[in-house]
């Protein structure tokens, strides 16, 4: 069903669009001779068609053409090659004679199109990875990466995945293009990916910002470590697994990072990297065995493992040289082994790369195979360097302006600068999506990521509370885009995290979808940044310039979010698996907390948890989790509307166009219905 406006004019997406400024880009090409662009209803939205006729050029060209001179919503759907438009007998194009296109939603690069197999061999090849990387059983050659549940860490996935089959790719490609078609024209094929150096690297290694953000909240006085549980049915030879620890910690050279004193001067923090000697078995791996003692004697076995952790946490020194530590529990009938590491060497990535690496190592072992690991990629040593280097750049200061401006709006109870106690004494308060919800939470529609989702339900939240407008917070990313093409860290270990101010808008009196649509334009401000988020972290961090004294001077955001996506899906450790109990204290007791409230969001199990970590002597009893309960309520009715099979305004616009309401009655009714979406969701 083609629909449009007397003046031309469409909404796609929430945009006005005019499909004859579309059309007339798309005609500029020099292979391209006539063409049309016509809007059609499609699972609740109006996408765009493209007929013309062009020889000589594929539909990737022609997308990738139009994406050069257009934003996102004005790119069609599907490009449908004629051999003539048909004209009517005064000569204007025949819209009725057109060939209907089958257009669904939730598919298609812009969110909706027909599904197109990959086409040769790079596409295929991507196709599968995809799936492996998302759980979905088949992937056409232009859905969107990140509509079908994708997010930035699955980006690095996709990327250390397609690095193995020869296949190179960036992150920033990925999300540039974000289309199997869209981005196979640009990936290499000349043995995928950059190696880099092979042997033990140590030596000095340059403070990356997140290293100097650690080392100036206080943080080497006191363990900061991140840990998992692992289960293995029908136990583990302790021997061979101490030996495949060992082999990672010698592998991977971030693992061997030490903060120390510098000896010279005021003895300040210097980091370094060793070299493999004094790295043994027992000092890395231990094993406790409770096989023999009766489950009645030890009555609660989850807070005898939380204990366990807790002791091996407390032994993973800053200073140490090995920031990896295990221990195996003997249970009966079942092992379990926990891995502990310092944030110094590792990030939610890094897991990823030790755990696929202890599983293929423990296999190589067991079998009586050798112990050979995955290449190494860029080291972070060359990687720490490589920021330094960014950092002194001229073109950085160009962005200055625009973090300067973000920090300024921190104000009163959302400002660092107070006493917000210490690790020992914080609270958590949480709250859980159920299965269904978060399900359509990962599959949001309409151009939504659920990130964009998370963040809105937060803004809401917190706007509500202190009664301002706009929020500043934290917000973590992975830290690992680089447009260097000499640069590869997908398998890197290390700690690439990149912490940066982000300010939430204000959703009062907006519908669902449009207060998703403003944060998620908002999300997106430093990505559009030459440096990207990471600029902010190089300006901070990474310069003592007179340049950048005004931006250190400005109060920084007391609240954080950290999304951390599904961690623990698709990771393949086999034998061993992954559990979800508790790993001990993360930071050591008596560090000193650096947010009044610090938000974790993560799917585990199939489930979003929300964590909100608080001191509850700065809030009245209860107040933070029911600041934890209504986020969850403000996130289910966006969840809601941003289902891949709810419709939205577009698609209502789209739907009584056909009853010939003119523009004022339709914009009345849409307005009664937002009123009344508002009202229902109780907002």
């Amino acid at each position: 069903m083609f629909v449009g406006r007397g003046d031309d004019q469409v909404k796609v997406r929430g945009f006005r669009v005019e499909p004859g400024e579309v059309a007339s880009v798309l005609g500029a090409h020099p292979l391209v001779g006539g063409v049309v662009v016509v809007p059609v209803v499609a699972g609740g939205g109006v996408r765009l068609v493209a007929y013309g006729v062009w020889e000589g050029v594929g539909e990737g060209e022609l997308r990738e053409w139009c994406e050069r001179f257009l934003p996102g919503y004005m790119v069609p759907s599907v490009f449908v090659g004629l051999e003539r438009l048909p004209v009517t007998s005064n000569g204007k194009v025949d819209r009725s004679a057109l060939p209907e296109v089958s257009v669904t939603a939730g598919q298609g690069a812009s969110g909706g199109g027909v599904f197109e197999a990959p086409v040769g061999v790079v596409e295929e090849l991507l196709a599968g990875v995809w799936c492996e990387v998302l759980g979905v059983e088949r992937v056409g050659r232009w859905d969107d990466f990140f509509v079908l549940g994708g997010d930035s860490i699955m980006s690095i996935q996709v990327v250390a995945r397609a690095a193995r089959l020869g296949l190179g790719l960036s992150t920033r490609l990925l999300f540039r293009y974000r289309s199997v078609a869209g981005v196979a024209p640009f990936v290499g094929g000349g043995g995928g990916g950059v190696l880099g150096e092979q042997g033990v690297v140590s030596g000095g290694v340059v403070m990356t910002p997140v290293v100097r953000w650690f080392v100036e909240g206080g943080g080497p006085a006191g363990f900061y470590n991140q840990a998992v549980w692992l289960r293995v049915s029908g136990g583990v030879d302790a021997g061979v697994l101490g030996r495949v620890l060992v082999g990672l910690v010698g592998h991977h050279d971030a693992l061997r990072l030490r903060l120390v004193r510098d000896g010279v001067g005021g003895g300040g923090w210097v980091l370094e990297g060793v070299g493999v000697e004094g790295v043994v078995e027992r000092a890395v791996l231990g094993v406790v065995d409770l096989s023999g003692v009766s489950e009645g004697v030890i009555a609660d076995v989850p807070g005898v493992l939380e204990g366990l952790a807790g002791a091996v946490g407390e032994g993973v020194e800053v200073g140490s040289g090995c920031l990896l530590r295990g221990l195996v529990v003997r249970l009966g009938g079942e092992d379990r082994v926990l891995l502990v590491a310092h944030h110094l060497g590792v990030d939610g990535v890094s897991w990823r790369v030790l755990l696929e690496d202890l599983g293929l190592g423990y296999g190589q072992l067991m079998s009586g195979d050798r112990l050979r690991f995955p290449v190494k990629t860029t080291s972070f040593q060359t990687w720490a360097q490589h920021l330094a280097d960014r950092a002194e750049s001229p073109e950085l200061l160009k962005q200055l302006p625009y973090w300067e401006d973000t920090l300024s709006e921190v104000q009163g109870e959302v400002s660092q600068g107070a006493d917000y106690g210490e690790f020992g004494d914080a609270r958590l308060a949480g709250a859980e999506l159920d299965s269904d919800k978060t399900a359509a939470l990962l599959r949001a529609s309409h151009g939504i990521t659920a990130l964009d989702l998370i963040a809105t339900a937060l803004a809401d939240t917190i706007a509500e509370w202190t009664g301002m407008p706009d929020t500043v917070i934290d917000l973590e990313g992975h830290g690992r885009d680089s447009d260097d093409a000499s640069l590869d860290v997908s398998r890197t270990v290390g700690w690439f995290t990149t912490i940066y101010p982000v300010r939430l808008p204000s959703v009062a009196g907006d519908t669902p979808l449009q207060a998703a649509r403003r944060t998620a334009e908002r999300l997106d401000e430093p990505n559009r940044l030459a440096d990207g988020p990471v600029g902010y972290g190089l300006l901070r961090y990474g310069r003592s310039d007179a340049a950048t004294d005004a931006l250190r001077a400005l109060p920084a955001p007391a609240l954080r979010l950290n999304y951390l996506g599904r961690p623990t899906d698709g990771a393949a450790c086999a034998p061993f698996e992954l559990l979800t109990g508790s790993t001990g204290p993360a930071q050591h007791p008596r560090g000193r907390r650096r947010y009044l409230l610090d938000i974790i969001a993560v799917v585990l199990d199939g489930r979003l948890r929300l964590s909100w970590s608080h001191h509850p002597g700065r809030h009245e009893p209860g107040e933070v989790q029911q600041l934890a309960d209504r986020m969850l309520d403000r996130l289910s009715v966006l969840v809601a509307a941003c289902r891949a099979d709810a419709p939205d305004a577009d698609g209502l616009e789209a739907y009584f166009a056909e009853a010939g309401l003119s523009d004022e009655e339709l914009d009345g009714l849409l307005d009664q219905l937002d009123d009344a979406f508002t009202e229902d969701s109780g907002e």
